[in-house]
């Protein structure tokens, strides 16, 4: 996350072998917004979490733990991505991914105890994504490791993403 926020596409792309990480694509689904009914898909995505949560094997889950989450989109469409709203910015240590705001509902995980979404207090933190949304959106629509992508496309002789097919 410190490479996101704290350097430019051209020094990741320069990053050695030992610096360097493997890079997939991963996709992202934001909410969209109805020139009607801006909220529309923002009250059906809270709604949606909430539904998913009351279904799940844990009976501590209940509507009230559940609204300081805010959806913003869907991970690799396999459940919410939210921002936990009871973080504050200035909280949040970039070494420290339990201060992270950014948070993800897997939508085929029903017991949340198993899969790391509850804490030991029983309180519902989601699945630890991003530190913050700016983090989130540098990574995707910044480009920051375009570059670094392609190099280890060419490295490893993959032919890299169409990137004319990502936005619908």
């Amino acid at each position: 996350m410190d490479q996101i926020n704290n350097m430019t596409p051209e020094e990741i792309a320069g990053l050695d072998e030992d610096e360097k990480f493997d890079l997939t694509v991963t996709w992202s689904d934001f909410l969209s917004v109805d020139k009607d009914d801006p909220l529309k898909d923002l009250r059906n995505a809270i709604e949606g979490l909430r539904f998913f949560a009351s279904q799940v094997n844990n009976p501590d889950i209940d509507q009230e733990k559940m609204k300081r989450f805010l959806p913003v989109g869907s991970w690799m469409s396999a459940g919410a991505l939210c921002i936990d709203t009871s973080i504050k910015k200035e909280d949040i240590d970039p070494d420290d991914p339990e201060t992270w705001q950014i948070r993800w509902f897997d939508h085929e995980e029903f017991d949340w105890e198993e899969a790391g979404y509850m804490g030991e207090d029983g309180e519902i933190k989601g699945g630890i994504m991003f530190p913050d949304f700016e983090t989130f959106i540098k990574l995707y629509f910044y480009g920051a490791y375009d570059d670094a992508y392609l190099a280890q496309c060419e490295d490893w002789e993959e032919d890299p993403e169409d990137k004319d097919t990502w936005v619908q």
